[in-house]
């Protein structure tokens, strides 16, 4: 966590070395224009190497000027890790992928912020709600799509939910 000035220069931080790099990013510009708070794609930390989201967020004086930034970030550890060791079926398998169409969790991690292929890619930016996808290797379906994430099985309806309903079992 860190707050900035408004030129994207870091005031103070949590961390007693982050010098921060936010004042470069659209995110940051969009929070002072917009002044609402803003989430940036997924990207990864110089040094150590993280994949993190950014949020950040106007700190307004008491005339309702922004006067600095706040920022924080989520390390996508913990959500990595599970759709890493979550499986469907035999071979089956999840991910998380971002509305940009990149891997964020799921696979290989050498594979986070990977894109998907062009197809999938079309097919996540023009359907509003479930759909199902097959390439050369599996077939997919959707789970949930949302605004900015959607989480994709390589499997069928009937295996992800017999799974599911398996799991709720015990």
């Amino acid at each position: 966590v860190c707050s900035s000035d408004l030129n994207g220069n870091v005031r103070y931080s949590t961390n007693y070395n982050y010098v921060g790099n936010i004042k470069h990013t659209d995110f940051f510009e969009q929070t002072l224009i917009q002044k609402t708070t803003q989430i940036s794609p997924a990207y990864y930390t110089p040094s150590p190497r993280y994949l993190v989201f950014s949020f950040l967020t106007p700190i307004f004086s008491e005339d309702k000027d922004v006067i600095a930034v706040l920022c924080a970030q989520l390390h996508l550890n913990n959500i990595s890790s599970f759709f890493a060791n979550t499986y469907f079926g035999e071979d089956g398998y999840s991910m998380l992928i971002d509305r940009y169409g990149r891997v964020l969790a799921g696979g290989d991690k050498d594979d986070a912020l990977i894109s998907v292929s062009d197809d999938l890619r079309r097919k996540i930016k023009n359907i509003e709600n479930h759909f199902t996808y097959t390439d050369a290797n599996s077939n997919y379906v959707s789970l949930f799509k949302g605004e900015r994430f959607i989480v994709l099985i390589s499997r069928s309806y009937k295996q992800v939910y017999g799974v599911m309903n398996d799991s709720y079992d015990r």
